[in-house]
């Protein structure tokens, strides 16, 4: 009786781990003898289809006939998420605080996000090359950014883009600020190293003048 034939019946009679067992085996003896990333994905797909498609223990006393996990399970399906989501969602990803004028230190840069938060929490990373500022899953900015070539630090940040929120300061900026240049992003220089702190000097006593007038 060829094998497969073996483990399909086992699997209705046996309890349900030793069923789960014995198709993760028969996996294992397969995946062990594929020769081809080929060979190795039609492994995966054929234990995926048994596990899945076979009747399980489990599910003998079932009434309405169901006996594998794909007619009891057929029905779920997961929500769809967008890969833009997704690479938000699970990309590494820094958490700075905003100041008092709405911006971030990254990377020794200072960048403006949204005044309207001063003091707030922000999300940043950068992915290519943008870096994105976001808060509570809403975006706040993006910067074109160039890396160093080690792979660490910005080199160069440009192109400031804000998006509209609900998180806009109530209070506009003073008529001869709008007048003014604005730079949303300036490098700033490299945080100094903390010194060791020295040991303090002992003072020795010094005489005291009544004590040495009363023994002359």
């Amino acid at each position: 009786m060829p094998l497969l034939c073996i483990n399909q019946s086992l699997t209705r009679f046996a309890p349900a781990s030793l069923g789960c067992n014995l198709i993760s085996r028969m996996a294992d003896y397969h995946s062990a003898r594929a020769t081809t990333w080929s060979e190795l994905q039609a492994v995966h797909d054929r234990f995926f289809t048994d596990y899945n498609q076979q009747a399980h223990f489990a599910h003998q006393e079932r009434t309405d006939g169901r006996r594998s996990p794909a007619a009891v399970l057929g029905w779920v399906h997961g929500a769809w998420c967008d890969p833009a989501d997704l690479d938000r969602l699970f990309r590494l990803r820094a958490t700075r605080r905003l100041n008092a004028h709405g911006c971030i230190r990254f990377h020794h840069w200072r960048l403006y996000g949204e005044r309207g938060l001063a003091g707030e929490r922000a999300a940043v990373w950068v992915w290519d090359e943008t870096l994105t500022i976001e808060h509570a899953s809403e975006t706040l900015a993006h910067y074109r950014v160039t890396l160093e070539t080690n792979g660490h630090g910005l080199r160069e940040v440009a192109e400031p883009r804000f998006f509209a929120t609900g998180h806009a300061s109530p209070q506009p900026f003073l008529p001869p600020l709008d007048e003014t240049e604005w730079h949303p992003a300036q490098r700033l220089a490299p945080y100094q190293p903390r010194r060791t702190p020295v040991a303090a000097g002992h003072q020795t006593l010094l005489p005291d003048p009544d004590r040495e007038a009363f023994a002359g």
